[in-house]
């Protein structure tokens, strides 16, 4: 899971892999935990997925975020935490 460009002024794109059909959630967060948009929550085939996120859409201000992605797939599950800086 990456995001690109990072740091990024206007959005974002966030691409990941599932190994196999899961249920992906990913929420977008303050350094606080706190969540500010939930961007995927679903169940998704296995293969190469992207998402964009936009800075107006989740009201960002400059500074790093968090994303967090929960997936809970047929044989495996993970959790997995990276930052995005945000620039005006």
């Amino acid at each position: 899971m990456s995001n690109y460009p990072n740091p990024f002024r206007n959005s974002t794109e966030i691409v990941y892999t599932l190994p196999e059909n899961a249920t992906v959630k990913l929420v977008i967060t303050n350094m606080f935990g706190q969540i500010l948009k939930t961007v995927v929550n679903e169940t998704q085939v296995a293969g190469t997925h992207k998402v964009t996120v936009e800075g107006s859409d989740v009201n960002m201000v400059p500074g790093v975020y968090m994303y967090k992605m929960e997936v809970n797939g047929e044989t495996s599950n993970f959790v997995k935490t990276s930052k995005m800086t945000f620039t005006r």
